[in-house]
């Protein structure tokens, strides 16, 4: 390697031995966009229909269990709320198009989740109350961002 004659060489430099020695993680610079754009929402959703399980559901867990569904012309966020017997909730969820990043907002401040390529996402140990959610999409090749009307946990 030849040494750098100025700054701009240096920093070239630098940027390679970097990538080189510790290359970001895939997909990085999509999931921080991502998470940047949640902070300024364009667009809302509208609930579209809150769906009850089927009372056999219960069978298979411990605790009440309730299904949200949110839209808009082209997107679908789809929650499933269950209130844990411990006093709190998980929220489970999935997008189409798949959620690059989501928040849940409480009146006690916002939680960020971690989400997969398919667009699920989950939410554990959330105390009961007013809650939205906040989420980035990727839209024919745009940042979408959106927000959901309140609902209860």
């Amino acid at each position: 390697m030849t040494q750098p004659h100025n700054d701009e060489e240096l920093f070239v430099a630098l940027r390679e031995m970097w990538s080189d020695a510790d290359p970001p993680p895939d997909g990085l610079a999509d999931r921080t966009v991502a998470e940047i754009a949640v902070e300024d929402t364009e667009r809302d959703f509208a609930l579209l229909d809150l769906l009850e399980e089927a009372p056999l559901a219960e069978v298979r867990g411990e605790g009440i269990r309730r299904t949200v569904r949110f839209g808009d012309e082209s997107s679908t966020i789809v929650l499933h709320i269950v209130a844990e017997p411990s006093g709190v909730c998980r929220i489970g969820g999935w997008s189409d198009p798949p959620v690059l990043a989501a928040r849940l907002c409480q009146d006690q401040g916002e939680t960020s989740a971690v989400t997969a390529p398919d667009g699920r996402f989950t939410f554990d140990d959330v105390p009961h109350g007013r809650s939205c959610m906040r989420v980035a999409t990727l839209e024919d090749d745009r940042m979408r961002e959106a927000r959901t009307p309140w609902f209860e946990t």
